[in-house]
């Protein structure tokens, strides 16, 4: 029988909260994850955010990244005109993002291409992370990006006065490594 590691992530930052994330040693690198918009009705339009939840499963004979989800609040990204995210994803009905991944193909030397479904709007897309893995000490850090086509999220298109058809994202998942015992680990 296969054996399976899971390993659970969370961050939190704000007013009067703990501040907890996981950060590789000697990189200071950073759970979070970013977009930018280069158009739109303000500019600039950037944000970045650092309470992001995911779940990662590793094979713990092969080492190999078998499963990862993230969700997303979309009220708490932080940056210049941050708040358009929210506003396009209709927040107040649909307060998050998540992804699930549906396939993992590792094109050696640490990378990636993460093959999954992203909710946003209630609505489900399919799309692709580039990813690069990296052990550093006692963490795993994944970094990739991806981009959200905005279309796919809506029934009718809406203008690209207002919403452009892409918005970027950059993604930064720090975990501690788990120990041969561990079955999960919890990150706060």
């Amino acid at each position: 029988m296969e054996k399976l590691t899971t390993i659970f992530l969370t961050s939190v930052t704000g007013l009067l909260m703990t501040f907890n994330v996981a950060v590789a040693q000697n990189n200071n690198i950073q759970t979070h994850i970013s977009y930018q918009v280069n158009m739109g009705p303000v500019y600039p339009i950037n944000g970045d955010n650092y309470q992001i939840m995911g779940k990662v499963t590793f094979n713990d004979e092969t080492n190999a990244l078998e499963d990862i989800s993230f969700d997303v609040p979309l009220n708490s990204f932080n940056g210049q005109n941050a708040g358009y995210l929210a506003w396009v994803a209709n927040s107040w009905n649909n307060p998050n993002m998540e992804f699930t991944s549906n396939s993992i193909m590792d094109k050696g030397d640490g990378k990636l291409i993460i093959k999954g479904d992203l909710k946003l709007r209630r609505r489900f897309s399919s799309i692709k992370i580039n990813m690069e893995r990296r052990d550093i000490d006692n963490k795993i850090v994944l970094e990739g990006d991806f981009t959200l086509n905005t279309n796919d999220f809506f029934i009718v298109p809406p203008s690209n006065t207002l919403v452009p058809t892409w918005i970027p994202f950059r993604l930064t998942l720090v975990f501690d490594k788990p120990s041969k015992n561990d079955k999960q680990i919890s990150l706060y």
